[in-house]
């Protein structure tokens, strides 16, 4: 099983589309499922992309009412015997995983996360965490970037840059 990986999209129902395009025509087509770590802003930015492939999201510190309204904060997926968690994050990058742990009853095997727009995969006790950076939005980090995580037996993330 192959999932694909967004966050920090911060698209507005008027923002130029063409970026998303390209990353679904691209990175994440033919993926099983696309999985989004918040701050998308504006929901129906996403509708047409839901039409060819399922999608899995939750709400970031910066989204709008509306798509607040919508969306949960956290989901806890489980792909073939794996739980993954998803969560947005908020506040300083530094001891973000335990407030994003601290959201969960149980620690999933992956936690994807978005907040900093810094792509990043690290092991941390029993939690892997996985932060796909900002496909459209790069604010500290040079290129805009999304992420696959392939499911056969284990769990492998991994960071495309675009």
């Amino acid at each position: 099983m192959r999932v694909g990986v967004i966050s920090d999209t911060h698209l507005t129902s008027g923002s130029d589309r063409r970026s998303l395009d390209r990353i679904f025509a691209g990175p994440l087509f033919g993926v099983d499922l696309v999985l989004h770590a918040g701050d998308l802003i504006d929901l129906e930015v996403f509708e047409p992309y839901a039409r060819d492939c399922e999608l899995l999201m939750v709400a970031g510190n910066m989204d709008s009412a509306y798509t607040r309204s919508r969306l949960p904060q956290t989901r806890m997926i489980e792909l073939e015997g794996r739980r993954i968690g998803l969560a947005h994050g908020w506040g300083a990058p530094e001891g973000i995983e335990q407030r994003l742990l601290g959201l969960f009853d149980e620690p999933p095997e992956l936690l994807v996360h978005g907040h900093t727009h810094c792509a990043r995969i690290e092991r941390i006790g029993d939690v892997t965490f996985f932060n796909p950076g900002s496909a459209t939005d790069p604010r500290f980090t040079p290129r805009p970037s999304v992420g696959i995580i392939e499911i056969n037996g284990g769990i492998k993330p991994r960071v495309i840059e675009l």
